[in-house]
């Protein structure tokens, strides 16, 4: 692996050392040899010169100008170089001076830090501590959480999607990081070991991505019993499961469409995805794709952890603020952070607060007519949306923007059906699409004249009862919308 950084220089009883402060976990010191300044200059890219200091006329030498280097660094190196800060400089026959004091506790800290595993920043915001014991190299101990469900991301490189970690937060998981960056056997070992130090009757899920998904897969073959859920995305291969060993164990596993012929049970294929499709940070993301994964996502690990949230008390209280109170303030309450409303038909709504706000200030909730009325039909819930089929009639007394905008009143009556599906993240609505049949809606209002056919309209063929011309256009009145209130 490949590292740039900063160098640093400093003086250890007069010996000239650098330190690299890389952005990757470790941070080396390394002592320069004593060289001529050409053999200096040849192994560090720098010129070095002599200058006098002001304790008795002594020269030292340091680096004039610290340049950017790059520096190949392996484990081994780290763990010598490590050591030879925290062990091998002490011993000098001088007297350390006060320059060393100050250095010498920072050195060993950062060679400390060079010397323990951690976790890629992007994942460690929203993630569990997990650490190595010394001895064992193959084993990851995490500090579970006990108050909230508790998931591993597992991924084939050091860092991840923060914005996955965010989610998960949203919905009420805590969660730890798992990089698979090392052999498939170690990588097992830490799956085996991650419910090592778990209390008696706490369980876990993994979420994993790539690679590292079909590893997870794998290690799934032999029991886990405090594994209650597994979410696979785009894994490379799937293993072939006994009903035995995942007979309790909810799974789901994502596919991209290239990836077709590795489906099994359990599995879904997104046709129009590529590998890739759920991380933000990705070029091959795909915002519709995710969403319908996520969805599939969030209900396995539910149904792993045993969870039934109520997304109910939260729709019908934003209902009740949005058409019966009118409450401007309690309606956006119900939005999470980048809320998307969109009222399909006519295009009306908006995304993020200003939007929505502008929105149901400006053209919602002041500009309803007193005579809207809405009933619910049906309601189908899911884990994280639900879809309401309602029955909504108005006399069309003021311009009412979300559904005729730009329509002055005509003080006809107005009967439509509406469907409104709806998805929450984090107990909140971060999704909604409305819609409904606006050419029923224009028809009632007669800004639409079913019989009225273009000239312009020339079938190149007979219909199915033989005739080549069109008497009536299919839209409907108000009756349609009638129709849903019978049995």
């Amino acid at each position: 692996m490949t590292m740039m950084g900063d160098v640093s220089t400093g003086l250890y009883d007069g010996t000239l050392w650098q330190a690299w402060s890389v952005e990757m976990p470790a941070v080396i010191g390394l002592p320069a040899a004593k060289k001529s300044p050409a053999a200096f200059k040849r192994k560090t890219g720098s010129t070095g010169k002599r200058k006098k200091t002001s304790t008795g006329g002594r020269h030292q030498r340091r680096l004039a100008k610290p340049r950017r280097l790059q520096v190949l660094v392996t484990g081994k190196q780290v763990f010598a170089a490590g050591w030879f800060l925290v062990w091998c400089l002490p011993l000098s026959p001088r007297q350390p001076n006060a320059l060393t004091s100050s250095y010498l506790p920072t050195m060993k800290s950062l060679a400390a830090k060079a010397l323990h595993p951690r976790r890629h920043s992007l994942g460690e915001k929203n993630s569990a501590r997990y650490s190595e014991p010394p001895g064992n190299h193959s084993e990851v101990r995490f500090s579970w959480d006990q108050t909230n469900p508790n998931i591993v991301i597992a991924a084939d490189s050091i860092g991840f999607d923060p914005l996955v970690f965010d989610q998960f937060k949203e919905e009420g998981f805590d969660t730890a990081f798992l990089p698979y960056t090392d052999s498939p056997k170690k990588f097992d070992s830490q799956l085996q070991g991650l419910q090592d130090s778990m209390e008696l009757g706490n369980r876990y899920a993994i979420v994993a991505y790539g690679e590292a998904a079909s590893l997870v897969l794998q290690a799934c073959v032999k029991p886990m019993p405090r594994l209650c859920a597994v979410v696979a995305y785009y894994p490379t291969y799937i293993p072939a499961f006994e009903s035995r060993s995942i007979s309790s164990l909810k799974l789901k596993i994502h596919l991209a469409g290239p990836q077709a012929k590795l489906g099994k049970e359990r599995c879904y294929v997104y046709a129009n995805s590529e590998v890739g499709f759920a991380q933000h940070d990705l070029p091959q993301y795909d915002p519709v794709t995710a969403r319908l994964a996520w969805s599939r996502t969030v209900s396995c690990l539910r149904e792993g952890f045993e969870m039934t949230p109520d997304l109910e008390p939260t729709w019908e209280r934003h209902l009740l603020m949005k058409y019966a109170s009118k409450d401007l303030e309690g309606t956006l309450d119900s939005y999470a952070d980048g809320a998307r409303i969109n009222y399909v038909p006519t295009r009306t709504g908006g995304i993020g607060h200003d939007e929505l706000r502008r929105f149901f200030e400006e053209e919602f909730i002041p500009r309803n007519p007193p005579s809207l009325q809405v009933r619910l039909i049906s309601r189908t819930k899911g884990s994280d949306h639900l879809v309401d089929e309602m029955y909504l009639s108005f006399q069309h007394t003021q311009e009412i923007p979300w559904i005729l905008p730009g329509i002055p009143p005509t003080n006809l009556t107005v009967e439509v059906a509406i469907v409104s599906v709806v998805s929450f993240r984090g107990g909140k609505i971060c999704h909604e699409n409305v819609y409904w049949d606006q050419a029923s809606v224009l028809l009632q209002v007669g800004l639409l004249d079913g019989t009225y056919i273009p000239p312009s309209f020339d079938p190149v063929t007979n219909n199915i009862n033989g005739l080549h011309g069109v008497r009536k256009l299919p839209v409907d009145d108000g009756a349609s919308a009638r129709s849903i209130l019978q049995e």
